[in-house]
């Protein structure tokens, strides 16, 4: 005889709901994230895309960057690059001095020369820094049969000094087992190297297939295998690296065989997945320039150098200026707006009123150090900059011109960008 249980059929019916409710909350997931090009400067760009894909496509861009200055023989084979205090450091390659110079970035003479004790200078070729250290790369590897590679690491007011001391992360390429000398024909260089997060990153210099391997170490681990994270077509030798946090960019400097320098920019990359998001090369009108040095020099401007060449050509090293805000700047605007729902949520910063018919009023803490605001459409073009004195807290601003629609509102301050949403009706 068999009996009929009621509770056997209740747990029948909540794992059929239970099933039911996971489809329908994976239907909605997959209707409400949609994947494609979030960058309305590409030429695939897809309004309605709220996660990117990394399939943003862009048209060939040469720009000259603007020339500042030569640099002084003492700094002839310079190669990595950061501000700091308003010098500009760098440092000499390949069996230089183990020391940094401080460089004037408006003249390019060098004020300072800290030396780096603990350390000796087999290949030196990119730098980097977070709030607390500064990490130099003796990561060259032009063989490909370094079994000593590291990154010297010492405390960042050091270079308050006249010597620093370091100590050595030593590490290996996860993914390397041949060590046969191969002189300039090998995928086991690098010569660039930044600092995200609690991770080191090096990106490879393969002088083969023109690609570029992504590996990460930890920062703290004084012996370790750095892993690898992904390759990619670079079409070039990367030669440095400089991470801008405010609006997490990323720029890769390098050149092909020919000495044709270029720039890349990686930015909207999800997790420190730093190849999953857009991706855009610029040329630059350099030819037969060694350009190994990059560094942020604040909101979208950067500073390269190039060592010098006595081959073929004579080439003077020298320090340049390039603008970026043309190809990522507002950009970047338009995509922490629209993908942050909390991003008019911004404390101690308010506008009113909104809408707005007219004069629109800003106001913020005085610790901000605004000095500037800017106003973008919600396609990422600017449409004014008002530039502000010190110590000011406050601001009238007359929109009466504006179309009706929503508009991107962004403080410029020391502490970073803060930004609001705003209608005008």
């Amino acid at each position: 005889m068999s009996y009929f249980c009621p509770s056997v059929l209740c747990l029948c019916y909540m794992r059929i709901y239970l099933i039911i409710s996971l489809l329908v909350a994976g239907l909605f997931n997959a209707q409400a994230q949609i994947a494609g090009c979030r960058d309305p400067k590409a030429g695939n760009y897809n309004k309605d895309a709220t996660v990117n894909d990394g399939s943003c496509v862009y048209s060939n861009v040469f720009h000259l960057p603007r020339k500042i200055v030569n640099l002084p023989s003492a700094v002839s084979e310079t190669s990595g690059l950061f501000l700091w205090n308003e010098f500009l450091w760098t440092f000499n390659d390949s069996g230089g001095e183990a020391a940094l110079y401080a460089l004037d970035p408006n003249t390019g003479s060098v004020m300072h020369k800290l030396i780096v004790a603990g350390a000796a200078n087999y290949d030196w070729e990119d730098i980097a820094v977070d709030d607390n250290f500064v990490y130099i790369g003796d990561i060259g590897n032009n063989n490909g049969n370094r079994r000593d590679l590291k990154i010297y690491k010492f405390p960042i007011e050091d270079l308050e000094k006249d010597t620093a001391h370091a100590i050595a992360i030593h590490f290996s390429y996860e993914d390397q087992v041949d060590f046969t000398t191969n002189p300039n024909k090998n995928d086991y260089d690098a010569e660039a190297l930044v600092s995200i997060g609690d991770s080191l990153y090096i990106f490879s210099k393969n002088w083969v297939n023109s690609r570029c391997r992504i590996y990460a170490l930890d920062k703290n681990q004084e012996n370790q295998e750095a892993k690898l994270l992904n390759e990619f077509f670079s079409n070039g030798m990367i030669t440095g690296a400089d991470f801008q946090p405010l609006d997490q960019v990323l720029v890769l400097c390098g050149y092909n065989a020919l000495l044709q320098p270029f720039i890349w920019l990686l930015w909207d990359f999800p997790n420190h997945d730093i190849w999953a998001g857009n991706k855009r090369r610029i040329n630059l009108n350099l030819p037969f320039h060694q350009i190994e040095g990059v560094a942020w020099a604040g909101g979208s401007n950067y500073l390269l150098t190039n060592e010098e060449l006595k081959q073929v050509v004579n080439v003077n090293a020298a320090l340049f200026s390039l603008d970026m805000s043309p190809w990522v700047d507002a950009t970047n605007i338009y995509i922490y707006v629209t993908s942050n729902a909390n991003s008019n949520e911004e404390k101690g910063f308010e506008i009113f009123p909104n809408p707005v018919n007219g004069f629109l009023n800003v106001q913020w803490e005085s610790s901000k150090s605004i000095h500037s605001i800017e106003v973008y459409d919600m396609k990422g073009s600017q449409s004014e900059v008002w530039m502000l004195p010190l110590h000011q807290n406050q601001s009238q601003l007359n929109l009466s011109h504006y179309l009706p629609g929503t508009y991107i509102l962004v403080l410029v301050g020391d502490t970073g960008r803060y930004v609001k949403k705003f209608e005008v009706k």
